[in-house]
């Protein structure tokens, strides 16, 4: 079996060295020729929009995927008409945008951080009056590892908050006000479905970051609260069957706390 990856970083490498021991040939496509899983499996090198390199990639594939959510959807569209593709194009262009997915998780009973979409200074100002402050301030779309993002913490942070990301959104300025909460660890409920529908969990990690990027994750040993767990696993399994998911999602979470007892979980981001 030959499978293809949009996209040559770490995840590919990895995809492509687990592939190996399931005797799954792993194919990567990269805008870089230096992209490190050409270490470990072919790759294949070419522009995004270069429809005779993305021909390269997906020749002889049984099926196509992609390691992160930033592959731009012409990309994985174009091999979605040619080559059975997954996870669904739906999940990869929410996951794109932040109001797109804070709407979707939403619609799937799993409530995100408060949030308010802002598209211009006076938008930002009333949003921080409804949210209140410390918040984060974040571009929709093309943000990660802590970029595409600015803290606030007093009102005299707006201009300087509105000013760098609104310059770096382009012409059509689209930010979303995140407020804050106040949580005891995040972690991610890891889901996988197949084509025949079902579904199954693995066990919670709980994740740690530096700088805004994830160093490690480990076992979550038991939820906070189980009921919440439950919860969020439902909700997970119902927005992956609402798209015809096939393959695994990570929903991230936060973990709030109150009293020293366990909280809800709330809702972040699909990855």
């Amino acid at each position: 079996m030959i499978v293809g990856a949009l996209g040559g970083g770490q995840l590919g490498r990895m995809l492509a060295l687990a592939g190996h021991r399931l005797g799954v040939q792993v194919r990567c496509f990269d805008p870089d020729a230096e992209a490190c899983a050409g270490q470990v499996t072919e790759l294949v090198v070419g522009d995004y929009h270069d429809t005779a390199a993305l021909g390269r990639l997906i020749a002889g594939c049984d099926a196509v995927t992609y390691e992160f959510e930033n592959v731009p959807i012409e990309a994985a569209a174009w091999c979605a008409e040619r080559v059975e593709t997954h996870p669904a194009i739906a999940a990869l262009a929410a996951a794109q945008d932040r109001m797109e997915e804070k709407a979707l998780l939403r619609a799937h009973g799993l409530e995100p951080v408060p949030h308010m979409l802002v598209e211009s200074e006076l938008q930002l100002r009333e949003a921080v009056e409804t949210i209140g402050l410390p918040a984060v301030l974040k571009t929709c779309r093309g943000g990660y590892d802590g970029k595409g993002q600015v803290v606030l913490r007093k009102a005299a942070d707006i201009p300087t908050a509105w000013a760098e990301l609104s310059s770096a959104a382009g012409a059509q300025v689209r930010l979303v006000l995140e407020g804050f909460i106040a949580f005891s660890r995040e972690i991610s409920l890891l889901t996988v479905r197949g084509k025949d529908g079902q579904v199954r969990h693995y066990d919670p990690v709980c994740n740690e970051h530096e700088g805004g990027i994830l160093v490690r994750s480990r076992p979550a040993g038991e939820a906070a609260d189980p009921a919440s767990l439950d919860r969020a696993r439902a909700g997970v399994a119902s927005l992956m069957a609402g798209l015809g998911y096939v393959g695994v999602l990570a929903v991230e979470f936060f973990e709030t706390a109150s009293g020293g007892e366990g909280g809800e979980l709330v809702a972040n981001e699909m990855a």
